[in-house]
């Protein structure tokens, strides 16, 4: 996902598309048609954080280009809006299926609980994006 050499995704979805109908009538019978692609637009993965921060520095580091607070400054959508690949992995690790969501960004990062009182766990926390439309890869 982010950092492709180390996956974090916990868990994850493929997210839906669907087409809306156009209903026209001949001879008295209505026949429906494809019409507008809709996708959900929205994608929420969980993370999972290592003790060295990547993830959470990336994604915002992310944030800072679509706004800056400290100069009050934005960079033009093709500097933001990027590609994430969702990859489901099989029991051997090998992806069986690629999906990549075109002009993602983070849209929300949800607050990371620092309780470290059970070391075994990795930082956990939701991350959505935005994003234009899917594609099978």
């Amino acid at each position: 996902m982010l950092l492709p050499d180390r996956p974090r995704a916990q868990t994850s979805q493929i997210p839906s598309v669907s087409s809306t109908d156009i209903e026209l009538y001949f001879m008295g019978q209505k026949v429906l048609y494809p019409g507008a692609v809709e996708y959900e637009n929205t994608w929420t993965v969980e993370i999972a954080e290592s003790e060295y921060g990547n993830v959470i520095a990336e994604l915002y580091a992310w944030r800072q280009l679509i706004w800056h607070q400290e100069t009050g400054t934005s960079s033009i959508p093709t500097e933001f809006k990027k590609t994430i690949t969702i990859a489901a992995l099989n029991s051997q690790g090998v992806p069986w299926l690629r999906v990549g969501l075109k002009g993602a960004y983070p849209k929300t990062i949800d607050a990371v609980d620092l309780d470290r009182s059970n070391n075994s766990e990795a930082w956990k926390w939701n991350v959505t994006f935005n994003f234009d439309w899917w594609l099978k890869k």
